[in-house]
């Protein structure tokens, strides 16, 4: 079966809020694809590493979709979103 091609992603189109409707339709494994590229962008935020941890987790996982790859990316973004909770930025 040949697969779809994905619509292209222009500012114009993310900026007119039409950007769910094209990433709807996505591969699961384009949405983590387009997650990681916008983590990337504020990555420095995080004090603690663990973003960065989470990243590359999941960039394990595009390269080989196994469940044991998903699983440490899974953890990986558990442990983050625990600090992340639980840490006073303010």
């Amino acid at each position: 079966m040949k697969a779809k091609p994905i619509k292209a992603v222009t500012p114009e189109k993310f900026c007119s809020g039409e950007i769910k409707n094209i990433i709807e339709v996505w591969p699961y494994i384009e949405k983590v694809k387009l997650a990681v590229f916008s983590a990337e962008l504020v990555v420095d935020l995080d004090e603690t590493g663990k973003a960065k941890r989470v990243i590359e987790r999941a960039k394990e996982w595009i390269q080989d979709p196994t469940e044991s790859n998903a699983k440490s990316c899974r953890n990986a973004a558990y442990a983050a979103s625990r600090d992340a909770v639980y840490t006073d930025y303010f």
